[in-house]
């Protein structure tokens, strides 16, 4: 198992390629999950997103008041980075079963009626092409949609577990 393949190089620093790219969004939010930046990720959710992970931490214990603290942006370097912390792990169990060193998002993109878009994620496979037929494996997809000017990730689909 090697380093994580990074998928996304800003191009220019006076451009804020989250206005201008939806593929970049994801691409920065599958390394950010890769990487652990848990700042990152919450910058780069979107507020159904960050409703979702808040009321998913309500649920799982966290106080109703960090909560709220959290949703209005107020709460403390140290408890951000817990549930931050706590969060990406959640994403790396929604995506347990990947490989996350070889995880990317492909640009092709299924644009919705909403305005949303969404992109697939793949990884690599060790199996042998006449078995994938050269496609990698599936890993699920992220949607993103804009907020204010700026494309945010709305939702992360895992890919469903191989069943019966």
């Amino acid at each position: 198992m090697g380093a994580p393949v990074s998928t996304w190089e800003p191009t220019d620093v006076d451009v804020d390629p989250f206005r201008v790219d939806p593929f970049r969004t994801v691409c920065a939010f599958v390394d950010a999950i890769v990487w652990g930046e848990h700042h990152l990720i919450w910058e780069l959710f979107g507020p159904d997103a960050r409703e979702h992970a808040l009321a998913a931490a309500g649920r799982k214990g966290m106080d109703a008041v960090a909560v709220a603290r959290a949703r209005q942006g107020t709460w403390g370097v140290e408890e951000a980075d817990t549930f931050l912390s706590a969060l990406v792990r959640g994403l790396r169990v929604d995506l347990s079963g990947t490989d996350l060193d070889s995880i990317h998002a492909v640009d092709a993109a299924e644009v919705r009626a909403d305005g949303s878009v969404r992109y697939r994620l793949e990884c690599a496979t060790l199996l042998p092409p006449e078995i994938t037929r050269g496609a990698d494996w599936a890993a699920g997809a992220v949607v993103v949609h804009e907020v204010d000017g700026r494309w945010r990730v709305r939702l992360l689909e895992p890919r469903p577990p191989a069943g019966p």
